[in-house]
């Protein structure tokens, strides 16, 4: 996968020169498993095209980097400086809140093999030091919030950072690394190479792809540049010891427009595309792995990912798990601390809240990072932890060459690419409609390559895995139906970028439907427009509010009971309730589970995830399923009691607004089938989604929403 982090200026890429064994160790030579062994993590190493518009080659040294990437200047000169200065370029020797700032965030970088994050982290260590700072100005007395606060707030605007650079991490799955650390030496440098290959060139098409920069007035125009400069550095194990091959690639900020100009990357283009790179990179490493080593990769499914990860077939789920110790860590940290929120605040947490606790979790369970050693003496202790697992050498030299050779499942047949496409094209289309109402090439190029690893002419080695998934998205594109409008005028030669699109447009951002998706919305919306589902008797409903706020020892406020009665008394085939965290959702469903149960009539509570579904289900006492298992078992024709729907049930989707569109509609169809109606919940953030969130945010905006605005104190159940 490739993860993509934001540097800041200042020393945010000081934990990358910090992690080389020897800066200043050529290696003339020796293989990639040959240098490791002798000299652990390597020295840098300058990458991309940009390079050659800087006159930079061969290794990194932490002079150049500091150059680079804490002042915006020419690697080889600080006094020259490429472009404007980052906002930071003054030292801060004569304030002493900056000096105690800096180190902070040096140690963080130390400590955690990265710089911290932009947001919360940021954040958090800056009032970490202003606490410290008033306290020390209190002659040690511990300061109270408003004091700190006070502090901050009266702190000028330049102590803010300019971006200047973003680290790409690319890293090959669990089963890649145990299989490098454990093999032989001729296995362990195809492993290497693969790896290398694959990053290398992933990165070249970000830089064909994402190397554009903003001029004019507003930064209108966005235009090429000379490419992409970058410091790659190879790391080979995880912060718990283990297995972990991953190479980072630090992109500087700094470009040079075709106009001559050094100026800003344009990073839009760059976030819009990271999905689709990782999914290259992971394309890549699974090709050249096939055709060096023949292992064969299957597809593993796991209880946090969505999409199922492919792993080396044979290694074992033992052997990954017992090289996982920071994943797991990290999931049992984040597993209570989801419990805690939701014990506190009686829903599951957002999407931003859960990116908060998943970030938490990170930091609680870091350990420091051993020295870095030679990777012989890695090697050794990562063996003996295999066969302490296995049994013996032996069991873990058979467990190797298992995975290694594997002849292919399937036969080699004479590739038919037009066919193989129009299948693909069907699956990619499918897939898009399931998670996501609009698409732009990138979305296309991601699924396309997550698709086509599965056909033998990829895995074969007929065709190629980028090849096919350029050739799937095309046809997806021209399959999928244009929502931006296209210019009627051609585009001036002066006015055009190198691809022939207008200077005046975004690169990456024309967005795509499907005819299948129109016709979700469409059913969806004449569904909220329809009448006919069960219609709870004023009397009862009104009876059912009191009975929830006798219980709750809470009086309900008018948006929650209007919300309840819309839901049970209106008769609408569907109906949308949204309103944020906090805002009593919860206790609103109650009083309409309470009042369908008081007529008879039953709800099943539904949600994207497992989770979700199920702490709606608890809090209202009722049954609960994810919507995937939901639309299974009654495509299957074997429905579970507690799913089986009839004229008398509701079905209530939580987080609606992270459901796909086509989701939806299929949900839709089995109510109607049955009689049923169907009620969806979610948080106005999710409106804003242009992807899976469209039909929420569709039907709020057409028919109209019932809606919650008073947040209530989060101690309150409900």
């Amino acid at each position: 996968m490739m993860t993509l982090h934001p540097l800041h200026a200042g020393n945010g890429y000081e934990y990358l020169t910090r992690q080389v064994a020897s800066g200043d160790v050529v290696r003339r030579g020796l293989s990639l498993t040959d240098y490791y062994n002798a000299h652990g993590n390597p020295p840098g190493r300058w990458v991309g095209s940009g390079t050659r518009a800087m006159q930079i080659e061969g290794l990194v040294d932490a002079e150049q980097m500091r150059s680079l990437f804490a002042f915006g200047a020419h690697p080889n000169d600080e006094a020259t400086m490429l472009g404007r200065p980052f906002l930071r370029r003054r030292e801060p020797d004569d304030n002493p809140f900056l000096v105690a700032l800096e180190d902070a965030f040096a140690a963080f970088a130390t400590e955690h093999d990265r710089a911290p994050r932009a947001g919360a982290e940021r954040e958090r260590i800056r009032w970490q030091v202003a606490t410290e700072v008033v306290r020390q100005s209190l002659d040690g007395a511990e300061p109270s919030e408003p004091e700190v606060a006070r502090y901050l707030a009266q702190r000028p605007a330049v102590e803010r950072e300019g971006v200047s650079g973003f680290d790409l991490v690319f890293t090959p799955v669990k089963s890649v690394s145990v299989l490098w650390a454990l093999a032989d030496d001729d296995v362990r440098e195809q492993v290497s190479q693969a790896h290398a290959q694959a990053w290398q060139r992933t990165r070249a098409w970000i830089e064909q792809e994402a190397a554009v920069t903003r001029t004019g007035r507003g930064g209108l125009k966005q235009i090429n540049t000379r490419g992409l400069t970058a410091a790659a550095f190879d790391h080979l194990d995880s912060r718990a010891g283990d297995p972990n091959l991953h190479t980072h690639v630090a992109v500087s900020s700094k470009v040079l427009g075709v106009d001559g100009q050094w100026r800003s990357l344009d990073a839009r283009v760059l976030f819009r595309l990271k999905v689709a790179a990782s999914e290259r990179y992971n394309a890549l490493v699974e090709e050249q792995l096939v055709q060096r080593l023949g292992v064969r990769f299957v597809a593993t499914t796991r209880p946090d990912r969505k999409v199922p990860v492919r792993e080396i077939d044979g290694i074992g789920s033992d052997l990954v798990t017992l090289f996982s110790q920071r994943r797991a860590a990290i999931a049992t940290s984040y597993e209570q601390m989801v419990a805690a929120y939701r014990a506190k605040h009686g829903h599951e947490p957002p999407r931003s809240e859960q990116y908060q606790l998943a970030q938490a979790a990170t930091l609680a369970t870091r350990t420091a990072k051993e020295p870095g050693r030679p990777l012989t003496e890695r090697v050794r202790d990562w063996r003996a932890r295999a066969v302490e697992l296995l049994g013996s050498t032996d069991a873990m030299q058979q467990r190797l060459a298992a995975a290694l050779h594997r002849p292919p499942t399937q036969p080699t047949l004479l590739l038919d690419d037009r066919a193989i496409t129009r299948d693909a094209v069907d699956r990619v289309l499918v897939l898009l409609g399931e998670r996501r109402a609009t698409w732009t090439v990138f979305h296309v190029l991601a699924e396309a390559t997550r698709v086509v690893r599965t056909l033998p002419a990829v895995q074969d080695g007929t065709w190629s895995a980028t090849d096919a998934a350029q050739a799937v998205a095309t046809a997806t594109l021209r399959a999928s139906l244009r929502l931006t409008p296209t210019d009627p005028l051609p585009v001036p030669a002066a006015l055009a970028r190198a691809d022939g699109a207008s200077i005046y447009s975004q690169h990456g951002t024309t967005t795509y439907t499907s005819q299948q998706v129109l016709d979700a919305e469409a059913d969806l919306l004449r569904a909220a427009e329809a009448r006919g589902s069960l219609i709870v008797p004023a009397g009862g409903f009104e009876a059912a509010v009191a009975d929830v706020q006798i219980d709750s020892r809470r009086r309900m406020d008018a948006h929650q009971i209007a919300m309840a009665r819309r839901f049970a008394c209106n008769g609408e085939q569907l109906a949308v309730g949204i309103g944020p965290a906090g805002a009593g959702k919860t206790t609103a469903m109650r009083a309409l589970a309470a009042a369908v149960g008081g007529a008879g009539g039953k709800v099943v509570a539904l949600g994207p995830s497992a989770v979700a579904a199920q702490v709606l289900g608890d809090d209202l006492s009722v049954p609960a399923e994810t919507l995937h298992r939901f639309i299974a078992s009654h495509d299957r024709g074997t429905v579970p009691e507690h799913l089986q729907v009839d004229e008398r049930t509701v079905l209530l989707v939580d987080e609606a607004g992270m459901a796909g569109t086509v989701e939806l509609q299929r949900v839709l169809h089995i109510a109607q089938r049955a009689g049923a109606s169907i009620r969806l919940l979610g948080d106005p953030r999710q409106l804003g989604a242009v992807g899976a969130g469209g039909a929420l945010r569709l039907i709020a905006d057409t028919v109209g929403a019932a809606e919650l605005r008073d947040v209530h104190r989060f101690t309150t159940p409900g």
